[in-house]
């Protein structure tokens, strides 16, 4: 949200990207990728300001059995809930492992 009292209020990245293959929005990527071990699609959700992807899952094949199904708003949606409450988990998990970096 853009503060109203922000003298530069371009300092705020507000850009949203709604591709077929590429979802951008509320802090995560989302980007459909050619799956190497086969022949399928997967779906990789990046945390804004991360190298790594969080989350990395198969994704659906489209109608014509060759290219992956288009990313839509609900899914995208599904996609962040689901890497934050991963990211979430792992967090909680690694503040109980002593050895946990």
């Amino acid at each position: 949200m853009v503060n109203p009292f922000d003298s530069n209020p371009m300092t705020h990245d507000d850009t949203k990207i709604q591709e077929p293959r590429l979802w951008a929005s509320d802090g995560w990527t989302a980007r459909v990728i050619k799956n190497e071990d086969d022949d399928g699609w997967a779906v990789a959700m990046t945390r804004d300001g991360q190298a790594e992807p969080a989350l990395i899952g198969p994704w659906t094949m489209g109608r014509d059995k060759k290219n992956p199904k288009p990313l839509d708003g609900n899914a995208f949606s599904t996609l962040v809930k689901t890497a934050s409450e991963f990211v979430r988990r792992s967090g909680q998990h690694c503040a109980a492992e002593p050895e946990c970096l």
